[in-house]
């Protein structure tokens, strides 16, 4: 059985940089081979896959080969697995990595993967995200994409020939465009404890964020298409602590989700019709800062921000599954 997803980002000049995500599984076997292929323009050869990050959620997961061997494989915070670039080679247009995970025991019932990322030119700080999670029915709409599965094939009947010997001309071909919403999604998150922070030298204390998102289409009404999901982030910083009469500095993170919605308008969408998302991304950071500045109210010669806040543009993308023209 094979899952699947096409995965958007945007380059530092409005390139369209894209990439593909298989996954095929086997129960029986409980293993997984991931294959990320790098299809951006071959037109912009410094677009490179750099590095591809795994959260398996499911415990006893172990990524046991990789290909090609210049991507090893490292333990990063956010993430159970990096698989990162060691010669600055990268993954270059129409260029596959390749890598197996094995589970080890409850399979049939584990979640036991969650939030794929790719970055593209790492250096220029372009995202691109999918996710996908492993449900018990073999039919289950996936996040991200769609499930292709090994279901049964019914055959019909052998239409009655017609009686002219005249072939029927073919059919014009149905439109089936990329139809997107952008989403402005802002966010402010309590800093507890406080994050040591002093706004005069914001790079003496630097706090920092990392943010993931899970997409998916929630229902398909007429002429509309409902969209929903979530931000995760996790935002990382320093604060202070007693330790045996003195104070020392410890390293400290703080995660919040924050959920969102979008609709968009497509005309020739009807009740439960088949839509798939094809594409979807962050397109700016409008600001993400700490506020709401002090004293620590057990050392007050330290500064402190006591709030985190922030505003993104989320780019989500849907196309109508099988839209092409019945045959006469």
């Amino acid at each position: 059985m094979a899952l699947y997803s096409q995965l958007l980002g945007i380059g530092a000049g409005g390139e369209v940089l894209t990439a593909l995500v298989d996954v095929d599984w086997n129960p029986k076997s409980k293993e997984a081979t991931f294959k990320i292929k790098n299809t951006s323009p071959a037109t912009h050869p410094s677009y490179c896959i750099h590095q591809v990050a795994f959260n398996l959620s499911a415990e006893n997961c172990e990524v046991t080969e990789v290909s090609p061997s210049n991507f090893q494989v490292h333990h990063k915070e956010g993430f159970h697995y990096v698989l990162e670039d060691s010669t600055g080679k990268g993954l270059h247009n129409g260029e596959k990595l390749t890598c197996k995970v094995v589970y080890k025991k409850g399979w049939e019932e584990a979640h036991w993967l969650d939030a794929p990322m790719t970055s593209i030119n790492e250096g220029l700080g372009v995202h691109v995200a999918a996710s996908f999670k492993n449900e018990t029915d073999p039919y289950t709409e996936r996040i991200g994409g769609h499930f292709k599965s090994d279901k049964p094939k019914h055959k019909c009947p052998k239409p009655t020939p017609p009686v002219t010997t005249t072939p029927a001309p073919p059919r014009c071909p149905i439109a089936n465009p990329q139809s997107c919403c952008q989403i402005v999604i802002e966010g402010k998150t309590q800093l507890v404890p406080p994050a040591l922070f002093n706004p005069v030298q914001p790079e003496q204390y630097p706090v920092t964020h990392h943010k993931t998102f899970d997409v998916a289409i929630e229902k398909v009404c007429p002429e509309k298409v409902v969209i929903c999901g979530t931000v995760h982030k996790t935002i990382s910083y320093k604060t202070l602590e007693k330790d045996y009469g003195s104070v020392k500095t410890v390293d400290h993170y703080v995660k919040d989700a924050i959920p969102f919605q979008c609709v968009i308008d497509r005309e020739d969408a009807n009740e439960n019709d088949e839509f798939e998302i094809v594409g979807a991304a962050f397109m700016c950071d409008v600001f993400a800062e700490p506020k709401n500045f002090g004293a620590h109210p057990d050392f007050p010669y330290y500064p402190v921000a006591w709030k985190f806040v922030e505003k993104e543009i989320l780019k989500v993308c849907i196309r109508k599954v099988d839209a092409s023209p019945k045959p006469w």
